[in-house]
């Protein structure tokens, strides 16, 4: 882009720049416009990536993460409400802006009805572009606060069964593995009579340091239950889930928790099979926890893919 148009960009923006920085998808045919977009939003530290139409958009966002989405409607191939419709069922808490010039054919309440999370008309300033993208995605930070588990941190349930479905949305497209691991901590129950709730909190919190320090950025790390924990690996095989359990299952066996006996773990792990659907895969790996569990505890059990009966 023209250096003249650079500094009439940073000129408008003021200088601002957000606090967080975004990994933003920009969906439109126009290259000139799309361009004008990505500036104004660098500017402020996000990093931007081009679609040309709905099409390229979903086939980008299945093999890459943002944060968030701007479309327009008018578009070859896939109009922007039809591309919000399907990113809105594959990722429901991904933020979507629609922008438009064709008030009187589309309105605010057709984006919203499909999924976006504002909608802005064409002309617009580049200052209300990225005050209306700043406050969406402060909506965005509300509600990913919602989805993590106060104590420690880790997503929630709710979050991890959306992750879940989104993955298994992107191994049945790409027919890439994808394991899941489930781990318990053993004889928790006795830690809270023995210790007190705040050293159970302790041992939670301690536990979920020590698997953050193991699991990769792609990974997705969440608070089950009461004292069960998940790890959604992506791109991985059973062997390499199961290695990671080993892993950790002796990290937290000789890590030492403060004034408290040895704190051990029984694992559960098991990798996707595109014949069942996420209910059934959880319940696979349940099973192999609770293998683990009947086996004498502080152990890892494997439970494969043409398993679908209870484990001995």
């Amino acid at each position: 882009m023209a250096e003249n148009n650079l500094n009439a960009v940073k000129s408008e923006n003021g200088g601002d720049a957000s606090s967080n920085k975004y990994k933003v998808l920009i969906v439109d045919d126009d290259s000139m416009l799309a361009d004008m977009l990505g500036v104004v939003l660098s500017l402020e530290g996000h990093e931007c990536e081009v679609a040309h139409n709905g099409v390229e958009a979903l086939d980008t966002i299945y093999k890459k993460s943002f944060d968030a989405v701007i479309t327009d409607i008018m578009m070859p191939e896939m109009d922007g409400i039809t591309l919000t419709k399907k990113i809105t069922q594959l990722y429901p808490d991904l933020p979507i802006m629609v922008m438009t010039a064709l008030i009187d054919e589309y309105s605010a309440n057709d984006a919203v009805d499909a999924g976006a999370s504002d909608f802005i008309n064409k002309p617009f300033s580049n200052r209300e572009l990225s005050l209306r993208f700043n406050m969406m995605m402060y909506n965005y930070e509300i509600l990913c606060h919602a989805l993590r588990d106060p104590l420690t941190n880790t997503f929630n349930r709710r979050k991890f069964s959306r992750e879940l479905k989104k993955e298994i949305g992107r191994v049945l497209r790409y027919e890439r593995p994808l394991s899941l691991i489930m781990l318990d901590i053993d004889f928790f129950k006795q830690i809270n009579d023995k210790y007190g709730h705040q050293a159970g909190d302790y041992v939670l919190q301690e536990i979920t340091r020590l698997v953050n320090k193991y699991v990769r950025k792609t990974d997705v790390l969440a608070r089950y239950g009461g004292e069960e924990f998940v790890v959604l690996m992506p791109e991985t095989d059973i062997n390499g889930a199961k290695y990671l359990a080993e892993k950790l299952r002796h990290i937290i066996e000789i890590h030492n928790f403060e004034n408290i006996e040895q704190i051990t773990c029984s694992f559960g792990v098991a990798e996707y099979s595109s014949s069942e659907d996420e209910y059934d895969f959880i319940r696979r790996v349940d099973m192999a926890l609770y293998a683990a569990k009947n086996g004498g505890r502080n152990k890892v059990e494997i439970n494969p893919k043409n398993n679908h009966n209870s484990l001995k």
